[in-house]
């Protein structure tokens, strides 16, 4: 995608995942964008990893299920992941924020955007870490 190599993800706030859509015939269109084709290549191998590793869950127990994926992390602030997932993978998807439900006042200090990423840091704060 002609993106610089660190690992700051900052860059992928303003991005948006392009949602594939599924022509008459019943196969998905191609983005003519060489970086959104890139993006959807990568996140077509995640996609297909977690489909694996929910066969295997509900495979262990006749009695399980899997209702909802959650998307955290600094990648979910990508937009439309969660509708990429729930096209890819049938089922609903959203994206959490782990503040959401700490009894925290933080106004506008961090962005709605950036919640979805402070999940790692909220529990090693509550292990003390």
């Amino acid at each position: 995608m002609n993106m610089p190599p660190s690992r700051d993800t900052a860059s992928l706030q303003g991005m948006t995942v392009p949602v594939t859509p599924v022509d008459s015939m019943g196969s998905k269109t191609a983005p003519g964008n060489p970086g959104s084709a890139a993006m959807l290549r990568v996140l077509g191998d995640l996609a297909d990893e977690l489909r694996r590793s929910i066969d295997f869950y509900l495979n262990q127990d006749e009695n399980l299920e899997v209702a909802q994926l959650l998307i955290a992390g600094p990648g979910a602030c990508l937009g439309q992941l969660d509708e990429f997932f729930s096209q890819r993978l049938s089922l609903p998807a959203s994206q959490i924020d782990p503040l959401s439900n700490a009894a925290i006042e933080l106004g506008d200090e961090i962005e709605e955007i950036q919640r979805p990423s402070l999940g790692v840091v909220m529990g090693l704060g509550i292990r003390e870490a």
